[in-house]
């Protein structure tokens, strides 16, 4: 910004059902610095490309608010435009205000504490334009914002010159660029003041990840254009499965007394049946803040009590029926556009609209993920990392204490399963005697404490986290487990002491500095400081890959990836359509851009991602390949 930095904005038709990247009507733009500012421009439509490429030929950062809408906005309208902006986005040209505030607020520990605004035309989303300018400028700009302005008629001026439009219309198109300008100085300025922890960090490290981040949330943002259809029939069976798994439910709870003619719960007979269900264990029933027998699916599916069991067993028949089922109805007619936010506290994404980063577990007649599938002559091509977890771990181990037995492990066998290497040594040398269900207890054993006690997570807590896992474990139990696991990586006693050793004495709050990536998150617990670290950068790894395979896909003719396009980002997990034809170059060249992707943030440690093609989304597909070794298409035709 010392040097100057364009900002601009685009006028666009309105979104519309399969129209996720409208027509663009006009842009507007303003070249400023900290102490000056040229004019604000505005151009119409037959002269948006010239103008955007002068911006891109010039050595000038390219701000814009939610500019991942504008930058996709523009390939789709533009496709010449789509190589020059991936080479922008390569060099680091094109930052986003939004992002920047989020970066900004994570770094003062306050994210998630951001809300809507009421503001005294319209209320705004905390990161919206409106929203940013109001909380760090102190301007209320929702006047032109509200339902009938101008922010959504642009369509009506489509066939005029900007030099024809209302005056109204005009002033409300620069104002946005001038508005980004002013926050783009406000959120420079803001990132240097006492607020922002560790002032040796300061400054320009709160917004160093801002590139990447903007790279990534136009790689999400082109798989939400391109969408993702669901399968009639199978939306039709899991319709049909839900409701009787639902019905079953409820006629065994009338019968019981638990529910009313009318289909609500007698929530006091619900309540004396958890208190009994409990003291039949010789326990005492959780209670609410308030105490009053909790009744939520947990204390249901603990109480050992079938029937209670069974009504908590039912819920994610009600959740699929709620959140998922409208949705994925719609996606049997049309793409399926659903909503990434690019980054939260931990580095990592969230989704929504539905969320298909957290698919109810169920397969056949009742797998949700089942209902998707690829448009025809497409499959979906996919790869996973192996061990992400681990593998980020044993990298932060290394870069906080120096050493790590995992990180060891895995240079010395790339392949290396850490899940077995610590349920053989739970098994004391008898590994080799043990049965078939033996050595799965022991590798489940073996994954809850890799997960769990690299999190930090308490012996309570921990014995909790492993009833996930169907592990149910004395305190007795799980303290043994933790004392083996950590003399078998005493490394980690280390970092949780240098942890220990940062946070502030007085608030027991810590900051995260991630590595590589230089986010920042502020006022985190002890918890948080130990998982952050390596959660932050596996997302920073797999988004760098989404990145990366985006620009194949879109602008890389020469790639076995191109005409390809990703759907689905599930944290380590990425599915693209790909044509029937290309999933054996397609799967491999996917796996080599994922590893190349994760080892910028993870560098020391070996990466592996293994591929899959598959005719619909199943957990139960596997990797198949033909008599000459190259990956063909898993059918699911035998599931139902």
């Amino acid at each position: 910004m010392l040097q100057g930095a364009w900002v601009f904005d685009l006028e666009t038709h309105l979104i519309s059902t399969g129209r996720q990247a409208p027509p663009d009507v006009c842009l507007s733009r303003k070249f400023g610095c900290f102490n000056s500012e040229g004019d604000t421009e505005l151009f119409s439509r037959e002269q948006v490309p010239e103008k955007f490429l002068e911006m891109l030929g010039s050595s000038f950062a390219i701000v814009g608010h939610n500019i991942a809408f504008d930058l996709t906005v523009l390939m789709a309208n533009y496709p010449s435009l789509i190589a020059p902006i991936f080479k922008g986005l390569d060099e680091g040209r094109f930052i986003c205000t939004l992002l920047m505030s989020r970066l900004y607020e994570n770094a003062l520990g306050t994210l998630q504490r951001q809300g809507k605004q009421k503001l005294e035309h319209e209320t705004v989303g905390p990161f919206s334009l409106a929203g940013c300018v109001f909380r760090y400028l102190g301007r209320d700009i929702s006047e032109g914002k509200q339902a009938g302005s101008w922010r959504y008629r642009f369509a009506e001026l489509a066939d005029l010159s900007v030099e024809d439009y209302p005056a109204e219309a005009a002033d409300y198109a620069k104002a946005d660029a001038d508005n980004t300008l002013d926050l783009y100085r406000a959120l420079l300025l803001l990132a240097e003041t006492p607020r922002v922890p560790d002032q040796k960090r300061k400054g320009r490290w709160v917004f160093f990840d801002a590139p990447a981040r903007t790279r990534a949330a136009v790689a999400l943002r082109l798989m939400e254009c391109w969408g993702i259809r669901t399968d009639p029939e199978r939306v039709k069976v899991l319709e049909g499965s839900v409701e009787e798994v639902i019905q079953s439910a409820r006629s065994v709870m009338q019968r019981e007394k638990l529910m009313r003619e009318d289909e609500t719960t007698d929530m006091g007979a619900l309540r004396e049946r958890v208190r009994c269900a409990y003291a039949a264990k010789g326990e005492v029933a959780p209670v609410t803040d308030k105490g009053s027998t909790r009744t939520d699916r947990t204390t249901l599916r603990e109480s050992g009590d079938p029937i209670l069991e069974g009504w908590a067993a039912a819920g994610f028949a009600f959740k699929v029926k709620s959140t998922f089922l409208p949705q994925i109805k719609e996606g049997t007619t049309r793409p399926l556009h659903c909503r990434y936010q690019v980054m939260v506290e931990t580095g990592r994404t969230s989704c929504s609209r539905p969320n298909l980063q957290q698919i109810p577990r169920a397969s056949g007649k009742l797998g949700v993920r089942e209902t998707f599938i690829p448009r025809p002559g497409m499959a979906f091509v996919a790869a996973d990392y192996d061990a992400l977890e681990m593998r980020t771990f044993a990298q932060v181990l290394l870069d906080d204490v120096g050493r790590s037995e995992m990180a060891d492990q895995f240079q010395a066998d790339p392949n290396f399963d850490p899940h077995l290497f610590f349920a053989e040594h739970l098994s004391q040398g008898k590994w080799g005697s043990l049965s078939e269900s033996e050595k799965k207890d022991l590798r489940t054993r073996s994954k809850a404490a890799n997960f769990g006690f690299s999190g930090a997570l308490g012996i309570r807590t921990f014995v909790s986290f492993c009833k996930g896992f169907g592990l149910h474990l004395t305190e007795n139990d799980a303290q043994g487990l933790k004392t083996l696991w950590f003399n078998k990586y005493p490394e980690v006693r280390q970092y949780f002491r240098n942890i220990s050793s940062r946070l502030d004495p007085f608030e027991n709050t810590g900051t995260v500095f991630h590595e590589r990536s230089h986010r920042i998150r502020g006022q985190c617990s002890f918890t948080q400081c130990a998982n952050s670290p390596f959660q932050g950068m596996g997302a920073d790894g797999c988004l760098h890959s989404l990145h990366l395979i985006a620009k194949a896909c879109y602008a890389d003719p020469d790639s076995p990836l191109f005409g390809s396009r990703p759907v689905l980002y599930i944290h380590d997990e990425i599915v693209m359509e790909t044509p029937i034809a290309m999933v054996h170059s397609a799967g491999l060249r996917l796996c080599e851009l994922m590893e190349q992707g994760m080892s910028l943030y993870v560098p020391d440690i070996p990466i592996r991602a293994s591929p899959i093609a598959m005719d619909r989304w199943s957990k139960n597909a596997e990797a198949v390949f033909d008599s000459s070794g190259e990956l063909v298409v898993w059918r699911s035709k035998s599931e139902l």
